[in-house]
């Protein structure tokens, strides 16, 4: 068996499929952005209003990027893999 052949095999045998994924780990590490920025608009000195606003965009955005990713998502995919299989 060639090298290039185990790589492969062993890089195949290593990935992790959807249905074996964790999703807790990835949602924290994704939310320290918005922990972050809410930090630095605590410490701004912004009026509370816009505060407010600035979090309620970032709960919009944060909310309806994963929603947007499952809906394209499926699409995208096998858009891509019939174009790699060409």
């Amino acid at each position: 068996m060639s090298c290039v052949r185990m790589a492969a095999e062993r890089y195949q045998s290593a990935l992790v499929t959807a249905d074996d994924a964790d999703p807790d780990p990835l949602a924290f590490a994704l939310s320290l952005d918005s922990l972050r920025a809410g930090f630095g608009l605590g410490a701004s000195g912004l009026r509370m209003r816009r505060q407010i606003e600035l979090a309620l965009m970032f709960m919009l955005c944060d909310g309806s990027s994963p929603l947007i990713g499952v809906g394209i998502g499926p699409a995208l995919a096998s858009r891509l893999g019939a174009w790699a299989t060409t």
